[in-house]
């Protein structure tokens, strides 16, 4: 437990208390980067205080926290150097578009292809696909500003991915040569369009029937067919058929009201019990369909909505707003993150050693002499009795 207390003590030194002794002191070269600023010089400087800080740490080789910073620099961070001396920190506020692609054609309309016949796709810039901070990321904006939407977008989407589980696992339970939705799963058994779910649900609730709803169906083919007689006569014989109203103010039928009638007494009537199971398994499996694509169209709005937002915020950032952004939740961030990783690398090859050592040690010089005496023993008693004298 002492020893846990130490290392503990230690990764919170190396990590955090010399970290931010030396991003305390690097903090006004970042940030007061201007166009006479020279990046070799300036990074060559910073890394060797770097190098110079951790010099006395005792897990963290400071040769390794040396390379993060380099590699850093080399990946990302040089070029946010670069664009900041040439156009200032203003260049926080710039975002980068990716758009959608079309065809190039010519005056005449006619599509371009390259000197391989491959067609020639340029971007569409009526068409938005998606887009970046130049220099802050977007992720980090939302992070900072956006956070209860961001919360708002990851429930979205966490529920549409338990509702898509939700579905595949009723597919797989029901793909069987027996199962529920077989009847409405493509030719591989592992895929369900709407249109054959709608088709199959239709199909069942054909079979729906009451002898009310008989009686309608009946009666409105005796309209068609001009027998009121008959129309009087089944109207007699059920009494149940006076809960509708299927007669005009003139007392006589009345064509549409047939028709609501019986539409009204299909929304009652009930399906044979050999299809209820089916048709039980279907309308579930329908309706959370259509909750997940609800809940994909909300998530829609609110990133479209959240994307707006991003879009105004980097227009209205301040360059105290870009320095912070910059210095602290991006290039500190990703360093100090390094940093944690390289020592949790480190903790974990020296558990590694330990258990090693730990193996190899595990029994004491006087067991293994006694364990090898009694061997010596065994094998002595075993050659006396094949008849071994000496």
């Amino acid at each position: 437990m002492g020893e846990d207390a130490q290392i503990q003590a230690e990764k919170e030194n190396e990590t955090g208390t010399l970290f931010t002794k030396w991003k305390d002191d690097v903090k006004r070269d970042l940030l007061g980067i201007t166009a006479e600023t020279n990046p070799k010089s300036m990074i060559r400087d910073i890394a060797l205080r770097l190098l110079a800080q951790y010099e006395p740490a005792k897990l963290l080789d400071n040769y390794d926290i040396y390379d993060c910073l380099m590699n850093y620099w080399n990946a990302k961070l040089q070029d946010d150097v670069y664009v900041i001396k040439a156009s200032g920190y203003e260049a926080g506020r710039e975002i980068e578009y990716e758009y959608a692609k079309q065809k190039k054609k010519d005056k005449n309309g006619k599509v371009l292809k390259d000197e391989n016949g491959k067609t020639i796709m340029i971007d569409d810039p009526t068409k938005v696909k998606s887009f970046e901070g130049a220099l802050i990321p977007k992720d980090i904006l939302e992070k900072v500003y956006f956070q209860n939407e961001l919360d708002t977008l990851d429930a979205l989407a966490a529920k549409s991915s338990s509702l898509e589980a939700e579905l595949d696992e009723m597919r797989e339970e029901e793909s069987g040569e027996d199962g529920l939705l077989n009847e409405v799963l493509n030719d591989a058994g592992d895929g369900i369009t709407k249109a054959s779910l709608n088709k199959r649900i239709k199909e069942l609730e054909e079979k729906k029937s009451s002898p009310v709803v008989d009686a309608l169906i009946k009666l409105q083919e005796l309209f068609g067919a001009g027998q009121t007689n008959a129309m009087e006569k089944i109207v007699t014989q059920l009494p149940e058929l006076a809960n509708y109203e299927l007669r005009n103010k003139n007392g006589s039928f009345g064509k549409a009201r047939l028709k609501a009638a019986a539409k009204a007494a299909a929304d009652t009537a009930k399906l044979p019990e050999i299809y209820q199971d089916e048709y039980d398994a279907l309308t579930t499996y329908a309706a959370k369909w259509a909750e997940k694509d609800d809940t994909d169209i909300v998530w829609k709005g609110a990133r479209k909505q959240l994307d707006d937002a991003l879009v105004d915020k980097y227009a209205t950032l301040t360059v105290n707003e870009i320095k912070e952004l910059l210095f602290d939740k991006k290039w500190m961030a990703k360093l100090s993150e390094d940093i944690r990783d390289e020592f949790d690398q480190v903790l974990n090859t020296l558990s590694s050693r330990v258990l090693l050592i730990a193996k190899r040690y595990e029994h004491t010089l006087g067991e293994i002499e006694a364990k090898t005496e009694a061997s010596h023993q065994a094998a002595k008693a075993a050659l006396e009795r094949m008849g071994y004298r000496w």
